[in-house]
């Protein structure tokens, strides 16, 4: 639709690699790096997406310090992305109606779903979209968010879902319907929760 052509990758580098270190948190910028290298004949620039934006960083598996340093004398590797924060990005793609039709987030697929809606990274994505406004928007989700999936959606188990939550919590700022109080709740309880582990 954007007029773009599209290369496939199929790699089983993750499954491989999973029992040994984390995906996020040791080698997904080395793994797309793999990817960009692979490819780069064809390319003499790859951009590699940001997690967090540049005031937001952390160590993680990919960084805008890091991801250069992949970079070849005939392929440059960049992180693209940082002037942004997540919700940012979300209020981006609302503004697109081909992301509104072809948004993919979940990499569990449960059940063989596109995006399951029931994961921590689609409940995440769809409580945003929803402070967003956007939700009854996007075709690849379900419209309704279960609340009684969000304590264990929302749950806070890296400093990098720490930096989400907080963000779902200041993008939820200004709305004040009753299921903004209760994302809120659950994704201030989530943070609390962590912080606490953190703090013993």
């Amino acid at each position: 639709d954007l007029g773009l052509s599209v290369i496939k990758v199929d790699t089983d580098l993750r499954e491989w690699s999973e029992g040994y270190v984390r995906w996020a948190d040791h080698y997904v910028g080395s793994a797309l790096a793999a990817v960009a290298l692979l490819i780069g004949s064809s390319f003499d620039r790859v951009y590699v997406p940001s997690t967090f934006s540049y005031n937001e960083l952390l160590p993680t598996g990919t960084s805008p310090l890091t991801d250069p340093l992949w970079s070849t004398p005939n392929v440059a590797v960049r992180q693209h992305g940082g002037f942004a924060t997540r919700f940012q990005k979300v209020q981006r793609i609302a503004a697109s109606p081909i992301a509104m039709q072809t948004l993919r987030v979940c990499w569990e697929n449960r059940d063989g779903a596109y995006n399951c809606g029931r994961c921590t990274k689609c409940v995440r994505t769809m409580c945003e979209l929803w402070a967003a406004d956007v939700l009854d928007r996007c075709e690849t989700m379900p419209n309704e968010i279960d609340e009684s999936q969000l304590p264990e959606a929302l749950r806070v188990a890296t400093p990098g879902l720490r930096l989400f939550m907080l963000g779902l919590v200041e993008a939820l700022s200004n709305r004040h319907e009753p299921q903004a109080e209760t994302i809120r709740q659950a994704a201030n309880t989530a943070l609390l929760a962590w912080d606490s582990r953190v703090s013993q």
